[in-house]
């Protein structure tokens, strides 16, 4: 206790406010111990929930916070998301003042943190003087920018044997990333330290325990023979003498390469996609991998649930691999997880919140958990559950959710779409157009993307004019819904009604001979900065000078260019090839949130772009798609619909095959190489590389599989698409 004291400073004035349970051995020294030794206020909460914790804040106003580094991640979360809502200028402004409050305390030793973001404080009740952040490593980049707002969070390092703590970091002495110096009379060091000083780390001292009750042999292995307790942690201490925990040796991750890796590091990393809520990194037997022993990186994620919902975002296990591949992208190559599991489930957990990494990998290793399958639970119909999905309208969203689900006998209302149901990106699209087509009716891509469960599908299918007629009707069948989504009628249907298409079909000569310039000039570019080789462009006009088929009104056989994607460059670099008579005539179906400022939009103007949300809007998409092909322009498509930031092809979606095969045209294999090299993901850098394009041969839809039809049909199309396109780069590899 007189340890703490000497870092904490306690006086009978002091309000410490605990977000961790009592049975935390750390918190019963500090907030029940200390704190009555000291005559400290203490307070807990009755649960950890927002609403409670704020009004604990806000009422308590604790001079010292305890609590675990998920929640400061949290609150950070909260901070700066609220920074990025505000105009540009007042971002800049909290920057220039974050900027200033850390140049501040590191040189000056001045806290000006009340001044400049007196209302940050305030939501922390406004006397906070000291945080503790205990439990598990805390990431170096979110405890800097606490330090810049004008928190002090000190950290703890220690066991359950050695009475919650044996380190600390000091007020006057708080490196970041560090777990501290040596309390009152600690003694630490590394046992057998590598060549970069990591090594278990050892402590000694008052505060570790006498041995494991009744357990001599547990005993003994714990301690060193000169008497150092083994604390099973990997750590380090620099030249001042501060510890840095690496992780525990037992979780330590041999890869292939004879690489080390810490899992720990890495979930604090990945931790820093808001999409998350919980995530484990483990080491997973590598069944590619001849050597004895080796392991892959595999993760496994369990969603925000509330931020995907709040952001619009219903394809979560996309948007959880964009966002981890992003992160990925900033650490070694060998750090990198490649494979993700996720699941609707939280994590398992030890009573003190570490994770069950031996369940989890034993859940893997016996195929309990797949990657590409839904995570299962004891899902319970009550009553109201089963009336609930036997009304009208509910067993209409049913049937056109068994479509695509394999088990369709146990639906519960409750169930998410993706992660219980399995339903991939454009099942669920298929599901909202089988339901737009049946109730004659169209959802915006914002009321598509907040219906993430059953539940939420049904209620807002209730709302259309059909599913209000039928639920005022109790009595009323559900709408027929046949077993197949028919794109042939659909696509066969589509009018030239369509707002989002009509800048694509209006003719624009001098707007589209100022662009063809524009283009031609960013070619010289091209040929000089990217070196680049085009391959094939013959194979445009054999496709657009098909006999027989020439549109009159635009002079052209109508057809889909279908290229791998690389880079936001692609349909630029693409594009400024084309022969005029083909460039004219080209338009694109693009994601709408890339398009809403007036640029986006002006850009969208040039590309022809139709700013449609494929995911959420698929129908809409394939119609926008189908009027431009069918008035004799020239589609371009790409079948990833999304950029690929490793140069390798991904899952490629049908849209470009159920358009070809419906409309009877070609599709030309285009193949990129090298403009991932030139634009990152995730970089404003453009940087000079080889670049290669390769247009192939027209692919017609009605030569594969001449005997399959709809989704077969679709899928052979797409599969033959997608193996031309790899065989293509391999070839332009060599």
């Amino acid at each position: 206790m007189d340890g703490i004291n000497e870092v904490l400073k306690l006086s009978d004035k002091e309000s410490i406010l605990s977000l961790l349970p009592l049975f935390h051995a750390y918190l019963q020294i500090v907030n029940l111990w200390v704190a009555t030794t000291y005559g400290c206020q203490a307070g807990y909460l009755k649960e950890l929930s927002p609403a409670e914790l704020s009004a604990a804040l806000i009422e308590f106003k604790p001079t010292i916070l305890t609590t675990v580094p998920r929640l400061w991640y949290l609150f950070h979360k909260k901070i700066f998301d609220a920074v990025e809502a505000r105009p540009k200028s007042v971002q800049l402004l909290f920057r220039a003042m974050l900027a200033t409050n850390g140049f501040s305390r590191d040189l000056l030793r001045i806290n000006l943190g009340h001044v400049l973001f007196g209302k940050v404080h305030a939501g922390f009740g406004g006397r906070l003087r000291i945080a503790i952040s205990a439990g598990s490593r805390f990431d170096e980049d979110v405890a800097r920018d606490f330090h810049k707002l004008g928190f002090t969070i000190l950290q703890g390092y220690g066991l359950t044997e050695t009475s919650g703590a044996a380190t600390a970091t000091y007020e006057n002495d708080n490196r970041i990333g560090s777990v501290g110096k040596p309390m009152f009379n600690a003694k630490i060091k590394i046992d057998n330290p590598d060549a970069e000083g990591v090594g278990e780390v050892l402590i000694r001292g008052e505060m570790v325990f006498n041995g494991y009750y009744k357990n001599p042999t547990a005993t003994a292995d714990a301690f060193t023979e000169d008497g150092w307790f083994r604390s099973g942690d990997l750590g380090r201490i620099d030249g001042d003498g501060h510890l840095f925990i690496v992780g525990r040796a037992k979780d330590v991750i041999v890869l292939p390469s004879g690489k080390n890796v810490h899992p720990e590091d890495l979930e604090v990393h990945y931790l820093k996609a808001p999409e998350v809520e919980e995530l484990a990194v483990l080491g997973v037997k590598d069944d590619a991998e001849s050597r004895a022993g080796a392991e892959k990186l595999v993760a496994i994620v369990v969603p925000d649930f509330e931020y995907l919902k709040q952001s619009k975002i219903a394809n979560s296990k996309e948007a959880i691999r964009y966002a981890l591949d992003n992160l990925g992208r900033e650490l070694p190559e060998y750090q990198r997880v490649r494979d993700y599991i996720v699941r609707a489930e939280p994590l398992p957990r030890t009573a003190t919140r570490k994770i069950k990494r031996f369940e989890l990998k034993k859940q893997i290793e016996s195929g309990e958990i797949e990657g590409g399958a839904p995570e299962t639970k004891d899902w319970k119909l009550t009553s109201a559950d089963a009336a609930f999905l036997d009304a009208g309208v509910a067993r209409t969203v049913l049937s056109a959710i068994r479509q695509h689900v394999e088990d369709s006998d146990s639906i519960h209302p409750a169930m998410n779409l993706e992660i219980d149901l399995g339903l991939d990106s454009l099942a669920r699209a298929e599901v909202f157009a089988a339901l737009e087509n049946a109730f004659e009716t169209e959802f915006t891509a914002e009321q598509a993307a907040a219906a993430i469960t059953v539940e939420n599908v049904v209620q807002l299918v209730r709302t259309t004019p059909k599913g209000v007629e039928i639920d005022r009707d109790t009595g009323s069948d559900s709408i027929d819904l046949k077993a197949d989504l028919n794109w042939s009628a659909i696509i066969r249907n589509a009018g030239d009604n369509l707002p989002e298409i009509a800048d694509v079909l209006r003719n624009r000569p001098l707007f589209a001979g100022f662009a063809f310039l524009v283009y031609r000039c960013f070619n010289l570019f091209c040929l000089v900065f990217m070196r680049l080789e085009v391959d094939g462009i013959e194979n445009l006009q054999k496709a657009a000078n098909r006999p027989g088929e020439k549109n009159e009104r635009t002079g052209l056989s109508p057809f889909l260019i279908c290229p791998n994607h690389q880079s936001f460059l692609d349909p630029f670099v693409l594009c400024s090839n084309y022969p005029f008579s083909i460039f004219r005539n080209i338009f694109h179906v693009g994601a709408k949130m890339f398009f809403e400022t007036r640029t986006m939009r002006f850009i969208a103007k040039m590309l022809n772009v139709v700013p449609i949300d494929q995911d959420m809007q698929l129908m809409r998409a394939m119609k926008a798609g189908a009027i431009g092909l069918k008035n004799g322009k020239v589609l371009n498509i790409y079948p990833e619909g999304e950029r690929a930031f490793d140069g390798d092809l991904h899952q490629f979606k049908k849209g470009a095959a159920i358009l070809a095969a419906e409309l009877d045209l070609p599709i030309l294999p285009v193949a990129l190489d090298g403009l991932q090299n030139v634009w990152a993901r995730r970089s404003w850098r453009i940087r000079p590389a080889k670049v290669k394009i390769r247009i192939g041969d027209p692919i017609f839809a009605r030569d594969i599989g001449p005997e399959l039809c709809g989704e077969p049909k679709y899928d052979a199309v797409i599969d033959h698409l997608k193996s031309t396109i790899a065989s293509m780069i391999a070839e332009m590899r060599k």
